[in-house]
C-alpha cells in the first residue's frame, strides 16, 4: 500500500512541488493583498446602492474581473488549503461584475463572522470600520 503512495508521489513529484509552492505564496501573499484591497475601500462601501459612476474602461474592467476570478479561486482553495479563505473569496467577489452581485455579496456580508474578520483588517491598519447593511 505504501509503495503505492510512494510510487504515485514519485510519478507526479513536479505537480506536488507547484502545488506546495503555490499554496505557500498564497498563504503568504493573501493577508497583504487583502489588506490593501479593504483598507482603500470607503467605510460606507457595502451600504451603498450603487458603485460610483464611473466612465467604463474596459482594460481596466477586465483586469479587475480577471483578479476577482484568481482570487475566488484561491478563497475556495483556501478552505481546504491554508490561508484565510471567506475573505479572500468575499474580496474576490468584491471585484467581479455580475447580475445579481449586490445581493449575494451583502447576504454574505451579513454573517458576523465575516463583518469582524473585515473591521480586523481595518482596525490594524488604523482605518474606520465598515458599515454593514441590518
Amino acid at each position: 500500500m505504501i509503495e503505492k503512495y510512494n510510487h504515485i508521489f514519485n510519478s507526479y513529484k513536479q505537480v506536488f512541488l507547484i502545488i506546495s509552492t503555490l499554496s505557500i505564496v498564497a498563504l503568504i501573499l493573501s493577508p497583504l493583498i487583502i489588506n490593501l484591497i479593504l483598507i482603500r475601500l470607503p467605510q460606507d462601501y457595502f451600504i451603498r446602492d450603487k458603485d460610483d459612476p464611473r466612465s467604463i474602461n474596459y482594460i481596466f474592467l477586465f483586469i479587475r474581473n480577471l483578479i476577482g476570478i484568481i482570487l475566488i479561486i484561491m478563497g475556495l482553495a483556501m478552505f481546504v488549503l491554508p490561508g484565510q479563505g471567506l475573505i479572500t473569496f468575499v474580496i474576490g467577489m468584491s471585484l467581479v461584475d455580475f447580475p445579481g452581485k449586490r445581493k449575494l455579496f451583502i447576504k454574505i456580508v451579513k454573517n458576523h463572522r465575516i463583518q469582524n474578520s473585515l473591521n480586523w483588517f481595518r482596525i490594524k491598519s488604523k482605518k474606520t470600520p465598515f458599515i454593514f447593511p441590518n
